[in-house]
C-alpha cells in the first residue's frame, strides 16, 4: 500500500499510516504545495510545506531522521512537478522540533540530513539554503562542499526575503497538521511557519476572518490522504 501523490500533495518514502485519514493528517515526511499570498508581491510565489513532524506528540507525530529527509525530498519533488527551477530551503528542524528526535540530534546532524537529501533528490532543480544564525550557515557552508554540487549553494537571511535568495519558490517548516489542510485547498490555511524556523523566518502574518483561509477567503477545509 502507498501513499496517492499528486501535483500539490508528495508522500514518498513517508511511513504508511491508515489512522491518519481518520484525523485528517498528512504523512509523516509528506510536503504540500501552496500558493504564498502577499509574499508574491516580492517575487515568492509558491510555498513547499514540508511537514516533518506534527503538533501533537507520539510515536507516528515526533519527526525522525527519516521524516526530516523526505519532508525535503517531497518538497523538491513538489518544485519540480509545479516546473520551478530553482527553490530556496531553510533550516528545518532547528529548534523544538529537533529536540523531539528520538534518540536526540544536534543541530550538525540535522543539517548534515537535510544536505544529503537535497544532493540525492534535488535533479535539476537549483537549491539555496538558507541559514539566518552564522554558526548554521557554516555548517551548511562545510557539508555543501563536501557534496561538491553545483546546484547547491548556501545564503545568510530570511527564507522569506527573496532578494536573499532569488527563488521564486520556498520551503515552510509546516507540521503534519497544516500540510493536511494545504494539500486540499492547494493554498496555505494558516500562516504560521513554525516553531523551528524561528521569528525571523516567518511568513508576515495577516488579518484573518474566523475559518477562513488569509490567502482566498475561501472557507478551510480538511484533507484526507488516499492510500492505494
Amino acid at each position: 500500500m502507498n501513499y496517492t501523490s499528486t501535483k500539490l500533495l508528495s508522500a514518498l518514502s513517508c511511513p504508511q499510516d491508515k489512522s491518519l485519514r481518520d484525523i485528517n493528517f498528512a504523512p509523516l515526511g509528506a510536503a504540500a504545495w501552496t500558493t504564498s499570498g502577499d509574499l508574491a508581491q516580492n517575487g515568492i510565489t509558491a510555498i513547499a510545506q514540508a511537514a516533518s513532524g506534527a503538533m501533537r506528540s507520539g510515536q507516528g507525530f515526533d519527526p525522525t531522521r527519516d521524516s526530516v529527509s523526505a519532508s525535503i525530498k517531497n518538497s523538491l519533488l513538489l518544485a519540480a512537478a509545479q516546473g520551478y527551477s530553482r527553490l530556496a530551503i531553510p533550516f528545518i528542524v532547528s529548534g523544538i522540533f529537533k529536540d523531539r528526535i528520538d534518540p536526540g540530534a544536534r543541530k550538525p546532524e540535522i543539517a548534515f540530513i537535510i544536505t544529503q537529501s537535497i544532493a540525492n533528490s534535488r535533479g535539476s532543480v537549483d537549491v539555496v539554503i538558507v541559514a539566518w544564525d552564522p554558526s548554521d550557515k557554516a555548517l551548511f557552508d562545510q557539508y555543501v562542499r563536501d557534496v561538491n554540487d553545483p546546484g547547491i549553494t548556501v545564503q545568510k537571511g530570511s527564507i522569506t526575503d527573496f532578494s536573499c535568495h532569488h527563488c521564486p519558490a520556498i520551503v515552510n517548516a509546516a507540521n503534519m497538521e497544516v500540510v493536511s489542510a494545504a494539500a486540499c485547498q492547494g493554498i496555505l490555511q494558516r500562516r504560521s511557519m513554525g516553531a523551528s524556523m524561528g521569528d525571523q523566518n516567518r511568513v508576515p502574518s495577516t488579518k484573518r476572518r474566523k475559518g477562513l483561509s488569509p490567502h482566498s477567503g475561501r472557507p478551510t477545509q480538511t484533507h484526507r490522504v488516499k492510500c492505494q
